[in-house]
């Protein structure tokens, strides 16, 4: 069976401690049929970040290291990176997204409105769940009009879900969902399966099946399965019941991309 991690970040992101190598030989030993290291780049000018050390990874670090680990992983091993959108930020946005021949690029909103929203719970402030996430999908559709040549999918669609402290958390569907989801059909994008929110106790994928299900109504095709991971234990973690999740809402392909094309796998 073919299964690929599109989501991994080693100790190049600010937040991961395992190299490159630790990960893929991990990653054989689980029997995976490769994965995509998407290390962190966030832009956190303006706001107090919530690590003292969450800052852009050093782009000729990576350079260096992946090509060393390309020695010996060769294309078991791709190259990507998860690029923190800002609609104020557009122009560095597209020289790290330019920066390097990577093969695979998502694009997430960690920060929106100025505000880290998995740490600065003002975002949430007075804010009933749906006029949060309103808020949040605002700026997501932003993101999309101005930088959607810079990535290939959205990362974790419904984010603020995961933060928002709410009794019921997930995200419902909306017509401003449903601008979202177009506008990135429209651009070639698609959206990841990221399956940390099992790991987190959510019981759902990002995002969850009801908006898996209307990206698909709407004429989306491009998935992607990533684990988020952030230590070599987490590497497809829970992989088999997003696939099934999948399945049940109409898709029969997972893409993993590669000079920033998809290749189709059948689940």
């Amino acid at each position: 069976m073919f299964i690929w991690d599109s989501h991994i970040h080693s100790d190049i992101s600010f937040d991961g401690k395992f190299s490159i190598d630790e990960f893929a030989n991990k990653a054989r030993e689980l029997g995976l049929s490769g994965i995509t290291f998407t290390e962190h780049y966030d832009i956190y000018d303006g706001m107090n970040p919530h690590d003292e050390k969450a800052k852009p990874f050093d782009k000729e670090e990576y350079k260096v290291k992946l090509s060393k680990a390309k020695e010996t992983f060769g294309d078991y091993i791709k190259a990507g990176v998860e690029i923190g959108l800002r609609p104020d930020s557009k122009n560095e946005i597209s020289e790290i997204a330019g920066f390097f021949d990577y093969d695979f690029i998502i694009g997430s909103s960690h920060v929106v409105c100025m505000k880290n929203i998995s740490h600065d719970y003002s975002f949430y402030s007075g804010l009933t769940k749906e006029q949060a996430y309103e808020k949040y999908l605002k700026e997501v559709s932003l993101n999309i009009a101005l930088c959607h040549k810079d990535f290939d999918v959205y990362g974790h669609l419904d984010y603020a879900a995961r933060y928002g402290k709410y009794d019921e958390p997930e995200m419902e569907c909306s017509d401003t969902l449903d601008s979202v989801l177009r506008l990135l059909i429209e651009n070639g994008k698609g959206i990841e399966v990221n399956t940390a929110s099992f790991r987190l106790g959510l019981g759902e994928p990002h995002p969850n099946r009801k908006i898996l299900k209307r990206y698909k109504e709407l004429g989306g095709e491009i998935i992607t399965l990533g684990s988020d991971a952030h230590v070599p234990e987490h590497l497809a973690f829970s992989f088999k019941e997003a696939g099934e999740i999948l399945k049940d809402t109409g898709f029969k392909y997972y893409a993993v991309y590669s000079g920033r094309k998809p290749e189709f796998i059948k689940l």
